[in-house]
């Protein structure tokens, strides 16, 4: 007897508030795939911009719901609990998919062996700048991609998002079973409740990318968020940041060290790391916290290595680096955090070099991220750095007198 599988179905999810301007081109280009979905979920979070009446328009070709405003999470949710397909694809309601997005996610599902769900580059339109309309080619720019991620690396590289990785939900397409062991959105997580699920896709299951772009990205001035943390673009770093640390600050403790390890090549967690493998992995553990904006984690790693008693030089000196580089703020709305760098650096129970040697970089670090806020700008950012700095120089010449 011969089995056969069933074809995949594909549910397109998208939540949307008080986008009516841009909905018709997000499902206008859902509509011409060049493998259609089998279903569209337009849920509509409590918009009183007349989404309403856009949806009707397409009401032949959408399922339309509604629901109070209670932000992105909770109708993902209720998209998920109506939808019918076997695959989703969670899209955002100002972007557009393009022509042969579906059918590239499909195609790498399909003959990736091991493949549980796919991912794919993204190109960006910025309508900042008057003239084109968001399909006019000439004006999307490449959002970088590092397509030789590998499926033994793909967690630690989103979790070092921003630096080695990036990727977004509306480029992925889950199969449902793998979602429903996922989970469901976290609804406290009004921002950043996507990179929450990508991260617990990337750690437990194998994906693959399109390597080809799936959609176009649109970078506006208009309004993000629920009624009730409703922020502009020039706040939408902050609020994210908010929400990206509560997402990954729980990372610190509940993953083994071997996690870190860029090289780990899939040995698992149970292998006992050598002495350099700790440090490793250690570091690798503070630049992820220091990336997003975890100081006091990444601090308290800086610390525990400067108190080992035997420490190659290469390694120390890397643990130096991390701390120069980590102060160097280029993000506004870490400086506040960077004061936990400030205070706690250098505090630790070790020989007086290493705790000069780490203040010295600290300082390093803020005079630098000062000069280049001074030179945006941004003289109050530069200040409350250079505040930092003599602090920190402060510290250094009473340490270096004991």
């Amino acid at each position: 007897m011969t089995h056969t599988h069933a074809e995949p179905t594909v549910s397109v999810i998208v939540a949307t508030y008080n986008r009516a301007h841009y909905l018709p081109e997000c499902l206008d280009s859902l509509l011409s795939q060049s493998r259609p979905p089998d279903e569209i979920l337009v849920i509509d979070d409590g918009s009183d911009d007349g989404t309403h009446a856009v949806a009707m328009e397409y009401a032949a070709n959408v399922r339309y719901f509604q629901q109070p405003n209670q932000g992105r999470p909770t109708a993902l949710n209720l998209g998920i609990e109506n939808a019918r397909g076997s695959h989703l694809v969670f899209f955002d309601d100002d972007d557009v998919l393009l022509p042969d997005a579906l059918a590239l996610h499909l195609g790498v599902l399909t003959t990736t062996p091991g493949a549980e769900y796919s991912y794919g580059p993204n190109l960006v339109f910025d309508e900042r700048f008057p003239g084109d309309s968001i399909w006019q080619q000439s004006r999307h720019t490449a959002r970088r991609h590092r397509q030789t991620a590998t499926p033994d690396d793909l967690f630690l590289s989103t979790l070092e998002w921003g630096e080695y990785f990036l990727i977004y939900l509306q480029g992925m397409m889950i199969p449902r079973r793998i979602m429903e062991q996922v989970g469901r959105f976290q609804t406290s997580l009004l921002r950043g409740q996507d990179y929450d699920v990508m991260l617990k896709l990337a750690r437990r299951y194998t994906g693959v990318s399109t390597q080809a772009p799936t959609f176009v990205m649109r970078e506006h001035s208009g309004g993000r968020g629920p009624a009730a943390e409703r922020h502009r673009e020039h706040e939408r770093q902050k609020m994210w940041s908010k929400y990206d640390r509560k997402i990954v600050r729980p990372y610190w403790t509940s993953l083994p060290l071997s996690a870190y390890l860029r090289d780990w090549k899939g040995v698992g967690d149970s292998k006992t790391l050598s002495a350099r493998e700790q440090v490793d992995a250690i570091l690798g553990r503070s630049r992820v916290m220091f990336s997003h904006g975890l100081f006091e984690e990444a601090v308290a790693d800086i610390e525990s290595i400067a108190c080992r008693p035997v420490l190659p030089d290469d390694q120390w000196m890397a643990a130096v680096a991390l701390v120069q580089h980590a102060a160097n703020i280029e993000k506004r709305h870490y400086i506040g955090a960077a004061r936990a760098l400030a205070r706690g650096i250098g505090g630790g129970a070790y020989n007086r070099s290493r705790r000069v040697a780490l203040m010295t970089a600290a300082a390093r670090g803020f005079y630098w991220g000062a000069r280049r806020f001074q030179r945006a700008g941004d003289s109050r950012a530069a200040l409350r750095l250079l505040a930092a700095t003599g602090t920190l120089l402060a510290r250094r010449g009473a340490a270096a007198l004991r």
